[in-house]
């Protein structure tokens, strides 16, 4: 989808039951992917459905299925920029790691300074009664 979506933006859609051409669709692909692409034309079945026809911005090709609307999963509302990468590394195995290190930093960061408040409390009621 770039230039529209760059690689790393985190999209957020909004359910919707009206789509048009030009709108960019979230849908599951036939493999049960995720794909977020735009609408370049509609087809209605012999049975009364509308299914749409899909293209990546930075594709030469229309996609080679349709999407019927059941897998529609919402429009493209609103994006921000560049935070997908850190979302992609939180969930990677050195991301959960530094998240976990960080986590038992400020634990332990918030013991010790719980101690040297103690400890400086007691020093200090120790020289008041001296």
């Amino acid at each position: 989808m770039e230039p529209t979506i760059m690689t790393g933006d985190l999209i957020f859609i909004r359910r919707n039951t009206g789509f048009g051409i030009k709108d960019v669709i979230t849908y599951r692909d036939p493999t049960q992917h995720t794909v977020t692409h735009r609408i370049v034309k509609t087809q209605l079945q012999p049975n009364g459905s509308l299914d749409f026809v899909t293209k990546g911005d930075n594709n030469e090709d229309e996609d080679q299925y349709t999407t019927q609307l059941s897998s529609v999963l919402g429009v493209h509302w609103f994006t921000i920029p560049k935070i997908g990468y850190g979302l992609v590394y939180l969930r990677s195995f050195m991301g959960i790691v530094v998240m976990i290190s960080l986590f038992a930093g400020w634990i332990i960061s918030d013991l010790v300074w719980q101690e040297l408040n103690q400890q400086a409390k007691k020093a200090i009621s120790e020289n008041r009664g001296a």
